[in-house]
């Protein structure tokens, strides 16, 4: 009995020790959350002047890009280890895209108003930007061309194959303009 009474009075302060490190850890992760979308806010407009710079040289010459940051973070409970499916390894924010392609159009997100060509371009100016800021090896596009041709296939060769000078990309295409700035084709 002794034993079991030890057992429970270790296990008892055991308890009280780790909840005491589980408020103090989401007392940091509230503080690293709010640092981090104070962050990413400051940094947004940047990000979205280069992304629109990027798309202007895609052909989308009038295109406004923009990042709506939304914070979703919700209060730990008092029973620890009770995490909100908000609280993520990323953060709290969310991120939705918003594009206007053509002057006096007002922005709206991206998922509900790109065409496939506006949507591919979009795509390929992000993975521009983030193979320059990020050590990214290798970058796949399948189906680049979608929804364009002429001119506008012209720039998007030009891009992708400035891309590749920097890292590997991996380019599905079907467009003549595109596949000729390949170095190897399959």
């Amino acid at each position: 009995i002794e034993n079991e009474l030890a057992d429970y009075e270790s296990g008892r302060s055991s308890l009280e020790v780790l909840s005491k490190q589980w408020f103090e850890c989401a007392n940091s992760y509230r503080k690293l959350d709010a640092a981090a979308s104070k962050l990413r806010r400051k940094h947004a407009g940047k990000v979205c002047k280069q992304i629109e710079s990027r798309l202007h040289h895609l052909g989308m010459k009038h295109a406004h890009f923009q990042v709506a940051l939304s914070s979703t973070s919700g209060e730990f409970s008092e029973i620890p280890g009770n995490v909100p499916d908000s609280f993520t390894e990323f953060g709290t924010d969310q991120a939705e895209f918003l594009l206007s392609a053509n002057p006096g159009v007002p922005v709206k997100s991206l998922s509900n108003i790109a065409s496939g060509g506006e949507l591919s371009r979009v795509m390929l100016a992000l993975k521009q930007h983030l193979g320059v800021s990020y050590a990214f090896t290798t970058i796949v596009f399948d189906e680049v061309d979608t929804g364009i041709g002429g001119d506008v296939a012209n720039a998007v060769a030009v891009q992708v194959k400035e891309l590749s000078r920097r890292i590997q990309v991996v380019c599905i295409t079907h467009l003549p303009q595109i596949a000729v700035t390949g170095d190897t084709h399959f």
